[in-house]
């Protein structure tokens, strides 16, 4: 069952690659692995551990993911600045999956790991936010 329901997932993924709408296929592609990924804790008992822990997971990825391509799909000059926000929500979305582990295993939100991961890249996404604004080092 799980070789059939992998190949299935490929076949979705590629197919949903192909298609012309980017929005679309993100969409697509966001219910498939939803789906998938229930189905792979159905098959293990899991159901809990999938609307707690996966569910919100998959979502937070696929929202940083689709924030990403609507910055990349405005085709402006200001790349670098659009680059520097996707990484400083990067960031966000590190928090956030914390904030989800950490009230699946705990029941409270103790931020730890993320605040240690997040200050380098929102560091990192300033500076370039920064520079962005620069017009000799643009041209």
């Amino acid at each position: 069952i799980y070789v059939l329901i992998s190949v299935l997932y490929w076949c979705s993924l590629t197919n949903f690659i192909y298609h012309k709408n980017i929005y679309i296929s993100l969409i697509m592609i966001l219910i498939s692995t939803e789906i998938f990924m229930l189905i792979i804790s159905l098959l293990n008992n899991g159901i809990s551990w999938y609307l707690c822990l996966v569910m919100p997971y998959v979502l937070i990825t696929w929202i940083y993911v689709f924030i990403c391509v609507l910055f990349i799909k405005k085709k402006k000059k200001h790349l670098l600045r659009y680059v520097s926000i996707s990484i400083i929500l990067s960031s966000v979305s590190l928090i956030g999956i914390e904030c989800g582990i950490d009230l699946f295993c705990d029941e409270f939100i103790s931020l730890t790991w993320s605040i240690y991961a997040s200050i380098p890249i929102i560091v990192i996404g300033l500076l370039l936010f920064i520079l962005s604004f620069n017009s000799n080092l643009i041209n």
